[in-house]
């Protein structure tokens, strides 16, 4: 609810205010609001872990193990595969709101209400859809895949305000869904004694998905919307040939 109510002061803010002093507000009023956030997860009382793994003697007896681990367990690989193509919607998402304002009038209270309704998509995703799945997170991976892939689908032929919303009310429902597939599978795929390394492994590769934008720029900047867009799903069918590897190794997903 939060996050839907922020699309409308979002909106306020930047019809209000002109660039760059409404950006600036933006900044500081969620960094302030996440400030919040992170002192009240500090409160929160850890129970103590019983099964730790041993602490390595260097950071580079680390990395062995890491590569190691990463050499020997095919699952871990072909996961890391699937959440790595899952971030490829970086490469193009931030561009698409500069599609609408190259097609479409678009007003300080318009963007606010593409976000309004992108946070939308994430609440009915949760109420609706993802609670569906239960612990089948590949499959809710591969639906997650198809939404944000017709979501890129239909920016291919965007000209006008409804068109532009539902492709942002897909964003927030499949970004969800691959969130907490991603998240909920990195934490099956090891014990409690592992998990720690497990996350680090394959949040640290998986990390860089989250640069993708950058050669999302230069691509939309040298050839323009229908090329990015259209990389963008090829990788993102990458990414479902990932995933249904990945249910291979998921005996409960067939």
């Amino acid at each position: 609810m939060g996050a839907i109510l922020s699309g409308g002061i979002a909106g306020w803010v930047l019809e209000r205010f002109q660039a760059p002093e409404s950006y600036a507000m933006l900044f500081m009023l969620s960094a302030f609001l996440m400030a919040l956030g992170l002192a009240a997860f500090a409160s929160i009382d850890e129970p103590p872990k019983e099964r730790v793994s041993r602490r390595e003697e260097s950071f580079v007896h680390f990395l062995r193990n890491a590569w190691a681990i990463l050499r020997d367990d095919e699952r871990l690989r072909i996961q890391i595969g699937a959440s790595l193509m899952g971030y490829s919607f970086l490469l193009a998402m931030p561009f698409v709101i500069l599609q609408a304002k190259e097609t479409i009038h678009l007003s300080g209270w318009l963007v606010g209400s593409f976000i309004t309704v992108q946070m939308f998509g994430s609440v009915l995703g949760n109420f609706f859809l993802w609670r569906r799945f239960g612990a089948h997170y590949a499959r809710m991976l591969q639906t997650a895949y198809a939404l944000i892939g017709t979501a890129f689908f239909l920016a291919f032929f965007a000209d006008n305000a409804w068109i532009y919303a539902t492709i942002f009310l897909l964003f927030g429902i499949g970004i969800d869904g691959f969130r907490n597939a991603d998240m909920n599978l990195v934490l099956e795929i090891a014990g409690e004694e592992k998990r720690p390394v497990y996350v680090a492994i394959q949040s640290t590769i998986v990390s860089i998905g989250l640069f993708f934008s950058i050669p999302g720029g230069f691509i939309l900047q040298w050839f323009g919307y229908t090329v990015l867009y259209a990389i963008t799903l090829l990788m993102l069918g990458t990414g479902l040939y990932f995933v249904q590897r990945l249910k291979e190794h998921l005996p409960e997903e067939n």
